[in-house]
This record gives structure tokens, sequence and C-alpha cells, in this order.
């Protein structure tokens, strides 16, 4: 081998051993994270929030996407569909328009 290669498996074998030792240094100086305490209700703590009332399952009849490529009018018919099939799950809007002047959904 030629005084090149060996210059650079020096090299290489001393950035690694540094890594190595960098790594180790911060494992050791990294202090162990705090044990998570759960509150139980019988503690005397009052909780500051309400609970949320339960809320109904929403339940829809959403029809799945054509497994293919749709072009820019399918794409947006098919979000059309699915605003109407679920409004309370989706939104339909444009977000600004493209160089060609269609609407980003």
């Amino acid at each position: 081998m030629n005084q090149r290669t060996l210059t650079l498996i020096a090299v290489n074998l001393l950035i690694f051993a540094v890594g190595v030792g960098g790594i180790l240094y911060k494992k050791h100086q990294t202090p162990p994270p705090a044990p998570i305490v759960q509150q139980r209700p019988d503690d005397g703590m009052t909780n500051p929030l309400p609970n949320p009332p339960e809320l109904p399952p929403i339940i829809n009849n959403i029809t799945k996407a054509q497994p293919s490529y749709m072009n820019y009018e399918a794409t947006v018919a098919q979000l059309q569909t699915w605003n109407k099939e679920a409004p309370e799950m989706t939104e339909v809007g444009s977000y600004g328009k493209t160089a060609r002047g269609k609407d980003i959904y």
C-alpha cells in the first residue's frame, strides 16, 4: 500500500475513535429522565379542566378513490364527492392558483 492509502486509513480510524468517544461521553453525561408519576383522583387533587363530553362516533359512507392515477378534474370531483359524503370530516377549499390558473385544492 502506498503512503496516501495508509494516511487515509489512519485518519478514518481517528475520526471513528473520536466519534465513539463523543457518543460515550454524551451518554455518560445525560441524566436519566424523571419518572412519570400518575395522579389518582383520590389524591385530593382537583382536575382544573372538566371532562369533555362524550361525542357520538361519526358514521359515514365514504367511497374509495380509484386505484389508478386520476387527472386534475377527476381528483377535484373525488374531493367534492368526499365532502358531500362526510361534511363533518372534510373541508374542500382552494389554497391558491397554479401557474396555469387552476385552483390548488
